[in-house]
């Protein structure tokens, strides 16, 4: 008898919304023999503890582990077998991730590199800036928000930090489904929220501006989940598309009571590393 290593990657497309469907292929797959015969006949193995090390290379092209909450996109298992002549196979599997390596490591205690400038409702001009556009997954990064109001009297309320994960899968139909919807695929849409956290009004600091009465500023930290049950890491395919956004929300009250919320969403790129 001999055993037998495969590592083999699944891709899963799932919308349980409108077309209730499930689609999964194989992307990737490599086998190896590791124990044999000669004549590749059955032979006996003494009772004891074996070691079968083996090393199944891999390619450069292959698609990231992507998997995150509520789903495994791309997933790789290690399957391995034993083949027994008069009795059942002995069948077991093992699940692994597989991530490239950045080619350039990203460092969030450098200074903002990336910054937004803009006008709202022309009542007050507003900055915000982070790091960079690059987040690397499981971190914690600043966020500085500055805002210039043409008037004394506008000044803010509490501060709304969001980091919002959208989906967009492009599913294929079966046959019947692409006669019913006349069409080859399907795309399917899900967000959430994997980060909000809102911050009290005092956190503002004002100051006098030479151009403007007063300017308000402040700095907060948006902390990441730092587990693939909670983030799946930006990815753009031609079957799966994941993208991140960082919404900030301030409402701006003048002495009348009238408000005004500004508010505006940076696109970020969480990579894993």
């Amino acid at each position: 008898m001999f055993r037998k290593d495969t590592v083999q990657a699944t891709l899963s497309l799932r919308d349980d919304t409108f077309t209730k469907s499930y689609s999964e292929g194989i992307t990737y797959e490599r086998n190896q023999v590791l124990a044999t015969s000669k004549m590749r006949s059955s032979f006996e193995l003494p009772a004891g503890t074996y070691d079968f090390p083996f090393e199944l290379p891999l390619e450069r092209k292959m698609m990231d582990t992507l998997m995150g909450p509520g789903h495994e996109y791309h997933s790789y298992q290690v399957h391995a077998a034993l083949h027994r002549r008069f009795a059942a196979d002995v069948r077991l599997s093992q699940p692994i991730i597989i991530y490239r390596s950045p080619l350039h490591q990203i460092d969030i205690e450098e200074p903002f590199l990336m910054s937004e400038e803009g006008q709202i409702d022309e009542k007050l001009n507003y900055r915000v800036t982070i790091p960079s556009q690059n987040i690397p997954f499981g971190s914690s990064f600043p966020v500085d928000l500055h805002f210039a109001p043409f008037r004394k009297d506008l000044k803010p309320g509490a501060i709304t930090l969001q980091v919002m994960e959208k989906h967009q899968l492009q599913i294929p139909l079966t046959a019947s489904e692409t006669v019913t919807y006349n069409s080859l695929s399907f795309r399917a849409h899900k967000s959430h929220l994997i980060f909000s956290q809102t911050y009290d009004e005092k956190d503002w600091n004002g100051s006098e501006s030479e151009l403007l009465d007063l300017e308000w500023s402040t700095s907060k930290l948006v902390h990441l989940p730092q587990d693939l049950q909670s983030c799946t890491q930006t990815v753009q395919s031609r079957t799966i598309t994941v993208n991140h956004t960082l919404c900030f929300q301030v409402d701006f009250k003048d002495e009348d009571g009238d408000v005004t919320t500004a508010s505006y969403p940076q696109f970020l790129s969480i990579v894993l590393h």
